[in-house]
């Protein structure tokens, strides 16, 4: 989340949301970590959590909460890349767009996130080799190699698109 949260701030965004991911240990960690973002950023006194989920149509249907926020955001960061394309389809069919009116940013750099109208702007997680070397990790259990004590941590990275912008002075 510090990837998203930094880049918005950095394109002038104050009122940041985060679009929460609902129960989970993931959901629990990005919203931990937008949390420290936010004060990192030094705005700790502007954060907006809305009720979300995974899904596009759970994108969709936040999208209500976020149009009833006060004040209301400039930018929202998305559990993940999905619901962020659900955000999207409701922002548009609320007659508003991406940057234009709402900076949207998902996660997790999916396939999804590079689909036509508009390239999504997301955080970049390197998920096939992740999945890789989860796989090889435990097959090599299984076959008696016991547990390692390498930790690998593959590094995240911000892909900008056409969905967060320079923020614009509302009339």
């Amino acid at each position: 989340m510090a990837f998203a949260v930094s880049h918005l701030a950095a394109l002038g965004h104050t009122q940041i949301a985060h679009l929460d991911g609902g129960a989970g240990q993931i959901a629990s960690d990005r919203r931990r970590g937008y949390r420290s973002a936010m004060g990192a950023a030094g705005l700790r006194d502007h954060v907006q959590l809305v009720a979300g989920g995974k899904t596009g149509e759970d994108g969709l249907a936040a999208v209500a909460g976020l149009v009833r926020l006060h004040p209301p955001p400039t930018a929202v960061v998305c559990f993940n890349d999905e619901c962020a394309w659900g955000v999207l389809r409701g922002l548009a069919m609320a007659g508003l767009s991406a940057p234009e009116d709402i900076s949207v940013v998902g996660y997790d750099g999916s396939p999804l996130a590079q689909l036509a109208p508009r390239e999504l702007t997301t955080v970049h997680q390197d998920v096939e080799t992740i999945g890789r070397l989860s796989v090889e990790r435990a097959i090599g259990r299984l076959q008696g190699a016991g547990r390692t004590a390498d930790a690998v941590v593959r590094p995240l990275a911000l892909v900008p698109g056409e969905t967060a912008g320079v923020l614009t002075l509302r009339a």
